[in-house]
């Protein structure tokens, strides 16, 4: 499973074929949200400075 942030700010999560997503742990998910919001801001912040 992997998440990803693509080009107009969308958070998906991937899983390959045959593989089953297992939900994060209440700590994981915690950080995992950290990053995202992280990510989005310096998707964001990047995007004025091109703009």
């Amino acid at each position: 499973m992997s998440v990803y942030l693509d080009a107009e700010g969308n958070i998906g999560i991937s899983v390959p074929p045959g593989e089953t997503a297992r939900l994060p742990s209440a700590d994981t998910a915690r950080i995992l949200q950290d990053v995202i919001a992280a990510a989005v801001i310096e998707q964001r912040r990047m995007s004025a400075l091109t703009a």
